[in-house]
């Protein structure tokens, strides 16, 4: 499945109003180098602390997009390649407009795609 079709099927019955911020979570599947990344969305955003991700209005829980990195580092990469087209290219859904963005490892550092 294509990324940005996987956000916009995600988010078609609606996100809640309160939506501050999202925040794709990247989790390693398995040691066959597959990530999961998982979208939730918080009401809450502190640039300085990153447990306003924890802070969920909205997930696709079980939801997951799969992506293939070769090491945990390389899976960053390639999720801030496919994250920061998206944004360039204004492929996000219009609920992603003047909202905070961010992704990284669960219980790992936080990447800033873009501050409005």
């Amino acid at each position: 499945m294509d990324f940005a079709k996987w956000i916009y099927d995600a988010v078609k019955d609606g996100v809640p109003e309160n939506v501050a911020a999202y925040c794709f979570n990247l989790y390693e599947r398995d040691e066959d180098g597959r990530y999961d990344v998982q979208l939730i969305a918080s009401p809450s955003f502190d640039e300085n602390d990153p447990d306003w991700a924890c802070d969920e209005c909205f997930t696709t829980g079980e939801n997951v997009f799969v992506i293939e990195a070769d090491g945990y580092e390389a899976a960053l990469e390639t999720f801030s390649s496919m994250i920061g087209k998206l944004v360039s290219e204004c492929e996000l859904p219009a609920c992603f407009t003047g909202k905070r963005i961010a992704y990284g490892f669960v219980d790992g550092d936080l990447y800033i795609v873009r501050i409005s």
